[in-house]
Protein backbone atom coordinates (compact mmCIF):
# COMPACT_ATOMS: atom_id res chain seq x y z
CA UNK A 1 0.00 0.00 0.00
CA UNK A 2 1.28 3.56 -1.02
CA UNK A 3 1.10 6.38 1.40
CA UNK A 4 -0.28 9.35 1.16
CA UNK A 5 1.24 12.53 1.79
CA UNK A 6 -0.32 14.11 5.25
CA UNK A 7 -1.48 17.40 3.93
CA UNK A 8 -2.50 19.05 7.12
CA UNK A 9 1.32 19.27 8.31
CA UNK A 10 2.67 21.19 5.39
CA UNK A 11 -0.65 23.83 5.12
CA UNK A 12 -0.36 24.18 8.84
CA UNK A 13 3.56 24.85 9.18
CA UNK A 14 2.71 27.48 6.09
CA UNK A 15 -0.24 28.98 7.86
CA UNK A 16 1.73 29.26 11.03
CA UNK A 17 5.05 30.66 9.09
CA UNK A 18 2.32 32.85 7.51
CA UNK A 19 1.25 34.07 10.94
CA UNK A 20 4.78 35.83 12.00
CA UNK A 21 5.49 37.34 8.14
CA UNK A 22 2.41 38.67 8.03
CA UNK A 23 2.39 40.73 11.27
CA UNK A 24 3.75 43.80 8.65
CA UNK A 25 0.84 43.32 6.22
CA UNK A 26 -1.82 43.50 9.06
CA UNK A 27 -0.29 46.48 10.72
CA UNK A 28 -1.31 48.68 8.29
CA UNK A 29 -4.84 48.48 9.46
CA UNK A 30 -6.20 49.88 13.17
CA UNK A 31 -8.14 47.08 14.44
CA UNK A 32 -4.81 44.94 14.03
CA UNK A 33 -2.39 47.29 15.42
CA UNK A 34 -3.35 47.49 19.03
CA UNK A 35 -3.65 43.71 19.02
CA UNK A 36 -2.28 41.37 16.64
CA UNK A 37 -5.39 39.13 16.94
CA UNK A 38 -5.04 38.15 13.14
CA UNK A 39 -1.65 36.41 13.38
CA UNK A 40 -2.73 34.69 16.53
CA UNK A 41 -5.44 33.42 14.58
CA UNK A 42 -3.57 32.35 11.79
CA UNK A 43 -0.96 30.84 14.53
CA UNK A 44 -4.07 28.88 16.18
CA UNK A 45 -5.17 27.55 12.68
CA UNK A 46 -1.80 26.41 11.89
CA UNK A 47 -1.21 24.83 15.12
CA UNK A 48 -4.73 23.12 14.67
CA UNK A 49 -3.56 21.61 11.20
CA UNK A 50 -0.36 20.42 12.75
CA UNK A 51 -1.96 18.77 15.69
CA UNK A 52 -4.13 17.15 12.91
CA UNK A 53 -1.64 16.23 10.83
CA UNK A 54 0.60 14.94 13.67
CA UNK A 55 -2.43 12.33 14.76
CA UNK A 56 -2.15 11.24 11.84
CA UNK A 57 1.18 10.63 11.01
CA UNK A 58 1.56 8.59 14.64
CA UNK A 59 -2.23 7.41 14.67
CA UNK A 60 -2.03 5.72 11.15
CA UNK A 61 1.61 5.06 9.88
CA UNK A 62 1.15 3.17 7.25
CA UNK A 63 -1.22 5.22 5.70
CA UNK A 64 0.30 8.38 6.14
CA UNK A 65 3.91 10.01 5.65
CA UNK A 66 5.24 12.45 8.30
CA UNK A 67 6.19 11.22 11.51
CA UNK A 68 9.56 13.15 11.01
CA UNK A 69 8.41 16.38 8.87
CA UNK A 70 5.59 16.72 11.15
CA UNK A 71 7.50 16.58 14.20
CA UNK A 72 10.17 18.99 13.25
CA UNK A 73 7.52 21.13 11.76
CA UNK A 74 6.15 21.58 14.65
CA UNK A 75 8.71 22.23 16.44
CA UNK A 76 9.94 25.08 14.32
CA UNK A 77 6.51 26.44 13.99
CA UNK A 78 6.54 26.45 18.24
CA UNK A 79 9.68 27.88 18.22
CA UNK A 80 8.14 30.90 15.80
CA UNK A 81 4.84 31.11 18.15
CA UNK A 82 7.43 31.54 21.14
CA UNK A 83 9.60 34.38 19.56
CA UNK A 84 6.39 36.18 18.20
CA UNK A 85 4.90 36.26 21.28
CA UNK A 86 7.80 37.69 23.06
CA UNK A 87 8.55 40.55 20.50
CA UNK A 88 5.18 41.58 20.17
CA UNK A 89 3.79 41.38 23.72
CA UNK A 90 7.63 42.28 25.76
CA UNK A 91 9.49 43.54 23.28
CA UNK A 92 7.57 46.33 22.09
CA UNK A 93 5.88 47.34 25.50
CA UNK A 94 9.42 47.84 26.71
CA UNK A 95 9.59 51.35 24.90
CA UNK A 96 10.43 54.25 27.48
CA UNK A 97 7.91 57.19 28.35
CA UNK A 98 7.84 60.08 26.50
CA UNK A 99 8.03 62.60 29.68
CA UNK A 100 11.05 64.87 27.70
CA UNK A 101 9.34 64.93 24.81
CA UNK A 102 8.24 68.25 23.63
CA UNK A 103 4.78 68.95 23.94
CA UNK A 104 2.82 70.29 20.85
CA UNK A 105 3.69 74.31 19.98
CA UNK A 106 6.69 74.02 22.29
CA UNK A 107 9.93 74.53 21.10
CA UNK A 108 12.52 71.84 20.53
CA UNK A 109 16.08 71.92 21.36
CA UNK A 110 18.66 73.22 19.11
CA UNK A 111 20.56 71.01 16.93
CA UNK A 112 23.32 72.11 14.30
CA UNK A 113 23.13 70.88 10.93
CA UNK A 114 25.10 70.82 7.98
CA UNK A 115 24.22 72.08 4.65
CA UNK A 116 25.04 70.21 1.09
CA UNK A 117 27.36 72.78 0.03
CA UNK A 118 28.67 72.30 3.92
CA UNK A 119 27.56 75.73 5.46
CA UNK A 120 26.34 75.30 9.09
CA UNK A 121 22.73 75.86 10.11
CA UNK A 122 20.53 75.55 13.48
CA UNK A 123 16.99 74.17 13.55
CA UNK A 124 15.64 77.71 14.26
CA UNK A 125 16.97 78.64 10.52
CA UNK A 126 15.75 75.45 9.17
CA UNK A 127 12.24 75.86 11.11
CA UNK A 128 11.71 79.43 9.59
CA UNK A 129 11.70 77.37 6.32
CA UNK A 130 9.23 74.73 7.37
CA UNK A 131 6.99 75.53 9.84
CA UNK A 132 5.76 73.30 12.31
CA UNK A 133 2.22 72.73 12.04
CA UNK A 134 0.48 72.84 16.16
CA UNK A 135 -2.43 70.18 15.07
CA UNK A 136 -1.90 66.87 15.15
CA UNK A 137 1.39 66.53 15.58
CA UNK A 138 3.21 62.95 15.60
CA UNK A 139 6.66 63.22 14.11
CA UNK A 140 8.63 66.18 12.89
CA UNK A 141 11.26 66.09 10.51
CA UNK A 142 13.52 68.44 9.66
CA UNK A 143 14.89 68.54 6.68
CA UNK A 144 15.65 71.59 4.61
CA UNK A 145 18.81 72.58 2.09
CA UNK A 146 18.91 76.23 1.50
CA UNK A 147 18.09 76.94 -1.85
CA UNK A 148 21.27 78.47 -3.39
CA UNK A 149 22.95 75.18 -2.08
CA UNK A 150 20.50 74.08 -4.38
CA UNK A 151 20.16 76.24 -7.51
CA UNK A 152 17.36 76.97 -7.22
CA UNK A 153 14.53 80.06 -7.14
CA UNK A 154 13.28 80.04 -3.51
CA UNK A 155 10.00 80.67 -3.33
CA UNK A 156 8.49 84.01 -2.34
CA UNK A 157 7.94 85.00 1.16
CA UNK A 158 10.45 82.33 2.48
CA UNK A 159 13.68 83.74 3.41
CA UNK A 160 16.95 83.41 1.76
CA UNK A 161 19.54 81.45 3.29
Amino acid sequence: MKRKWNRPIWVGFVVAVGGLFSYDFFAQFPITRDFPWANLLLFGIGAVLLIVGLFRAFGRPQLYRGKIFGSIFTAIALFLFAFFGYEIFYVLRQVPLSAQAPHVGERAALIRLRSIGGNRKNSATVSRCFPIPRQKLFAVTMCCIPAQDLKARTLPGLPNF
